[in-house]
């Protein structure tokens, strides 16, 4: 019985409108928009003085659904890259023009919403530094407004790369199937 391997290795690769990374990846964008909002709510308790241990444990176990995400974050980041030469790999940074192209087909909003909460979360360490210097506020509340307010950041940039990945159109190769 003669084998046809050629056909068979052919229908084992998916098109690239059916990729499970792809369906994945949607289902972590989810994730990851429900963490950002969760992070954002429990800064915004902080903000009103608000403060309790589960509030602070929330926030603990966000940290390890955001530490799972970013394995996958990362993942989706090295497979836009890879459409690049090593040229441009070289200068990959925030300030690339790699790292805006990667992002570029993300949506505008998401796009938008993730740089103001990096710039917010920035800002807000910034106070935190100038509050704490001063040593008279309490330390667990304005440590937990710092944690919520990098971690809704952190969330929403992994959703916004995820959002990226899904949206690329690049075939996958035969060592991310």
């Amino acid at each position: 019985m003669k084998l046809r391997t050629d056909h068979m290795a052919r229908s084992l690769v998916p098109s690239s409108s059916s990729l499970p990374a792809k369906g994945l990846a949607r289902i972590l964008i989810v994730v990851a928009l429900a963490g950002s909002l969760l992070s954002l709510s429990v800064h915004v308790l902080t903000l009103f003085g608000y403060y309790s241990e589960f509030l602070f444990h929330l926030e603990a176990r966000l940290f390890i659904v955001l530490f799972a995400l970013v394995i996958f974050t990362v993942s989706a980041q090295e497979r836009l890259r890879s459409e690049f030469s090593t040229a441009e790999k070289m200068s990959f940074g925030f300030g690339s023009k790699i790292f805006w192209r990667i992002l570029a087909s993300a949506p505008k909003w998401l796009r938008w919403a993730s740089a103001t909460l990096f710039l917010y979360a920035v800002l807000s360490f910034a106070v935190f530094a100038v509050v704490t210097s001063q040593a008279q506020f309490g330390g667990q509340l304005n440590f937990l407004r710092l944690l919520s307010a990098y971690f809704a950041a952190f969330f929403l940039g992994a959703a916004t790369l995820l959002a990226a990945y899904v949206r690329s159109n690049g075939p996958l190769k035969r060592s991310e199937l």
